[in-house]
């Protein structure tokens, strides 16, 4: 997990499978965090392996649901390869989360992502993060 001081998002990352306690473990250390105005959370899941997925998509669905009150100033856009087992598990969380009233939406492009995180299309600052997430903090 890393956090970009100046927008405020935090990234959290995934390789290999993906366990619900593991996702939970993220998503908890995320959530203590220090959150000056609105949270915004980047997970990107393009480089997931697909067993299990759909299983740990509805541990995530209830995690939402029994702390939708601390996620409801958040946005979390999640990245995945389109048509893979995570970009439709995923999707299937976007639909539910709604219920919760909690702001999750797919993504299979950075640069689509991040305007809708910080609100605003600035392509200096799309840029920036673009390379901060590659691991090259400008």
């Amino acid at each position: 997990m890393r956090i970009d001081e100046s927008s405020g998002i935090v990234l959290l990352e995934g390789r290999g499978p993906l366990a619900f306690e593991e996702w939970e473990a993220q998503a908890l250390a995320a959530l203590a965090l220090p959150a000056p105005g609105r949270r915004r959370f980047l997970s990107d899941r393009r480089h997931l392996e697909p067993a299990h997925f759909f299983a740990t998509a509805e541990g995530i669905l209830d995690f939402l649901r029994r702390h939708a009150g601390a996620l409801e100033d958040a946005q979390w856009a999640v990245l995945a390869d389109a048509g893979s087992a995570a970009y439709e598990a995923i999707r299937m969380i976007e639909e539910g989360a709604r219920a919760f009233r909690v702001r999750v939406r797919v993504f299979i492009e950075l640069h689509t992502a991040l305007p809708w995180l910080l609100g605003v299309y600035d392509e200096a600052e799309v840029e920036r993060l673009e390379l901060w997430i590659a691991g090259s903090p400008r």
